[in-house]
């Protein structure tokens, strides 16, 4: 399967080549590592990079921990992350789909006033719509837009005995 995608990825490159050359547009990589804008990237990649440095940190410990703590932690563990990240995905692509045309706009238009109302408004709707996934823990009574809202706490809810009862009792939204 790997060979067949790097030969796939080949023959696409292979195809596009020539009329490239025809047409005289074949594009030339050409660096000025010196250049303010690259290196502006550079730097605004930064807590990119950190970010994703922890997150590889946090899913090595994460399955170092169940590893010790039985034969079937591990599955236990990558339900309970994907219940957690289901909620985080869905509304940070929500609200910057809805958010970020209008934050462009009013960059655009060097709108500080603006810009700011917006996305405070758009972290104000991301903290009240996630922090309730969080607090499960203590069967908060404030619903979760995900399906796993059964306030259940989330060790009950990834437990295989009352997992498919929790989700089959769970309030359509």
């Amino acid at each position: 399967m790997a060979w067949g995608t790097v030969i796939g990825a080949a023959a696409i490159i292979l195809i596009q080549i020539p009329p490239l050359i025809a047409n005289g547009i074949l594009p030339v990589p050409a660096f000025d590592w010196r250049h303010p804008a690259l290196r502006q990237m550079g730097a605004l990649y930064i807590p990119v990079f950190l970010g994703l440095i922890l997150n590889s940190v946090a899913v090595v410990v994460d399955r170092g921990l169940a590893w010790g703590a039985g034969e079937d932690a591990i599955g236990a563990m990558r339900y309970a992350t994907t219940l957690v990240q289901l909620t985080l995905g869905i509304v940070a692509a929500a609200i910057s789909l809805a958010a970020l045309p209008t934050l462009a706009r009013h960059f655009q238009s060097n709108d500080a006033g603006s810009f700011r109302r917006t996305l405070g408004q758009a972290l104000t709707m991301v903290t009240v719509l996630i922090f309730p996934q969080h607090s499960r823990w203590q069967r908060s009574p404030i619903p979760s837009p995900d399906c796993s809202s059964a306030m259940v706490p989330l060790p009950r809810l990834v437990s295989t005995k009352s997992r498919w009862r929790c989700l089959a009792t769970c309030p359509v939204l």
